[in-house]
């Protein structure tokens, strides 16, 4: 766990073995804290069962950010069961969905080793876009393309460009125990306290 006084953390924990129950789990960056990444790790299905990480923009001018639905690719890194469709969507906090993908055009291969993100194998069926959005605040929601399907996901969030700070990570995930816990994820500077660290529910 990281030292709290690296963030303020807010954390609703529910765990029962056997039982699929709703999480929140929330971070706050500290005053003048940049972050590069944002990640949470999650069990997604459809419809209700979706993963929803909300992510705030800080007053400045548009930015630039790099959004990843992975699924198919965690397979490659030892987690169980991992969701081998995601679809990825952005949407404001109005409600209106502003962008969204299924797959990945391979373009963004040079983004993602721009930010330092792990590569992605070619055609694979994990989910990405670029964005360039206003200050506010956003939802980046992962879902199963089929109904009735589950699996592991991963949604990341990376900063691009621009000065306006990413300032916040909340997710809100289905939780089990063993392999699909929630784990949430922020990267800063190597500079900065608390460079990299996870929270896991």
């Amino acid at each position: 766990m990281p030292p709290l006084d690296s963030f303020k953390r807010s954390v609703l924990r529910v765990i029962t073995a056997g039982l699929l129950l709703p999480t929140f789990v929330a971070w706050w960056a500290p005053d003048g804290e940049r972050l590069l990444n944002l990640s949470s790790r999650a069990l997604v299905g459809s419809g209700a069962d979706v993963m929803i990480a909300g992510f705030v923009i800080e007053p400045g001018p548009e930015k630039e950010i790099l959004v990843r639905a992975i699924g198919p690719a965690l397979g490659g890194y030892g987690v169980q069961n991992p969701l081998q469709d995601p679809v990825l969507q952005i949407v404001d906090a109005n409600g209106r969905m502003i962008a969204s993908n299924v797959g990945w055009p391979e373009v963004l291969a040079e983004k993602f080793a721009e930010v330092g993100a792990f590569a992605l194998g070619p055609g694979s069926a994990d989910a990405a876009l670029v964005a360039k959005l206003a200050p506010g605040a956003y939802t980046a929601v992962a879902r199963s393309v089929q109904d009735g399907t589950w699996g592991n996901a991963l949604i990341e969030i990376y900063d691009l460009a621009g000065v306006a700070r990413l300032s916040n990570l909340s997710t809100r995930a289905n939780v089990q125990a063993n392999d699909s816990l929630v784990i949430a994820w922020r990267s800063s500077p190597p500079d900065q306290t608390g460079s990299d660290s996870p929270m896991t529910t």
